[in-house]
């Protein structure tokens, strides 16, 4: 029972580990992205992604970027950009505060 026990620890602990590096990965990614991104609804979305990918690393993080694409969606006036974005600032602060 103690050897199941701790095989089933070290594999949830190995998923775990491995999914952060990969959201890690996908994070650097999108945020390569953002210098080349125009100032349009698609640099909304490309800031609500990282925004929502942040919520199990660093939600201050995700925090930050959700505020850049509501201030941008504010900008362009684009209600569903906006509401996008308050959802993902609600799920970093959701995470933040867990």
């Amino acid at each position: 029972m103690k050897n199941k026990f701790c095989f089933l620890l070290f594999i949830s602990l190995t998923i775990s580990v491995f999914a952060q590096k990969q959201g890690q990965e996908r994070i650097d990614s999108l945020i390569a992205s953002i210098p080349k991104a125009l100032q349009d609804t698609n640099k909304v979305k490309l800031l609500g992604d990282i925004s929502a990918t942040f919520w199990s690393i660093n939600p201050e993080e995700g925090i930050k970027y959700g505020k850049q694409a509501l201030e941008l969606a504010e900008k362009l006036e684009w209600k569903k950009g906006m509401a996008s974005a308050y959802g993902r600032i609600g799920v970093n602060y959701g995470a933040l505060y867990d």
